[in-house]
């Protein structure tokens, strides 16, 4: 492979990532759309803590 082809392949396959970002960005939008901001140190969360310590907002049971 010359260098002009390897060129071409590369510029290819750059547009071809972007087409594919531009895809996934709205993908990207959704899942941070419901995903809500975490509060670390609510509830006394912490980072090494257990998944079952951590509970969604939408799952908590309203006291």
């Amino acid at each position: 492979m010359d260098a002009e082809d390897q060129h071409a392949f590369f510029h290819g396959l750059d547009r071809k990532a972007e087409k594919v970002n531009k895809k996934l960005a709205g993908l990207h939008e959704w899942i941070h759309s419901k995903i809500e901001n975490l509060d670390y140190g609510t509830y006394d969360i912490g980072l090494d803590d257990p998944l079952e310590k951590v509970i969604p907002r939408w799952k908590r049971s309203t006291y």
